[in-house]
């Protein structure tokens, strides 16, 4: 069941008087945060739970030192800040980036682990540069890319070495990766006839690269 940030009190996402019913957010419970509420919600430190994550259009949710794990799908309608290198936002299944997202990282590198999919839907204005997207688990992953000028900053492959991380058919735009690592016996394949365009770096010791169709093109990007 959804849980709605009240509209007063203080950002304190901890603060159980800030939710609508009362009770914070877990593994089990939904957090939805709706726009027009005279404060955003701040994980400045510690670690939170919530079972899908939904920030809506015009809201926005600040992350510091802190991780919050999403016990499935995260939806940014909104914007995500991530404000210290140690931030880390989990999505145990799929994140999507939809139309009109924002993202904003003020130091380098806050992490975002998938263990699914990675959708970057046609519209999202996300500056996903700054950010390092951690692929884990022991299921396929997939990047969706829908987005006509979206770049993932650093792709990181820990994907279990008997499973893979590929970029998806569905895609319809280029997949734009700044540093791309997939080391130590891990898998990237592509589905798509899309180009996978490394902007800086790519680091393959040991890993796979398995294009079946599409092209990897190095850019200066």
């Amino acid at each position: 069941r959804p849980l709605d940030v009240i509209r007063h009190f203080t950002p304190n996402w901890f603060a159980a008087t800030n939710w609508v019913s009362g009770i914070l957010p877990t593994s089990l419970l939904d957090a939805t945060i709706p726009a027009g509420t005279p404060y955003a919600p701040v994980i400045g430190s510690g670690s939170a739970n919530c079972r899908d994550l939904v920030i809506a259009s015009g809201a926005s949710l600040t992350l510091g030192n802190a991780t919050l794990n999403a016990a499935r799908d995260v939806h940014m309608n909104g914007l995500l800040r991530m404000t210290d290198g140690n931030a880390l936002l989990v999505a145990a299944t799929n994140f999507y980036w939809h139309a009109g997202s924002t993202a904003d990282a003020s130091s380098p590198w806050p992490r975002v682990d998938i263990y699914g999919i990675l959708s970057l839907d046609a519209g999202t204005d996300a500056n996903l540069t700054p950010f390092h997207f951690r692929f884990k688990g022991s299921s396929p992953g997939y990047i969706r890319s829908c987005d006509a000028d979206c770049v993932l900053g650093w792709v990181e492959n820990i994907k279990d070495t008997a499973t893979y991380l590929g970029l998806s058919a569905i895609s319809v735009e280029p997949c734009r990766i700044n540093y791309l690592y997939n080391n130590s016996g891990h898998t990237f394949k592509t589905f798509s006839s899309q180009e996978i365009q490394i902007g800086a770096y790519y680091l393959g010791t040991g890993g796979r690269l398995q294009l079946d169709s599409g092209t990897l093109a190095f850019t200066d990007a």
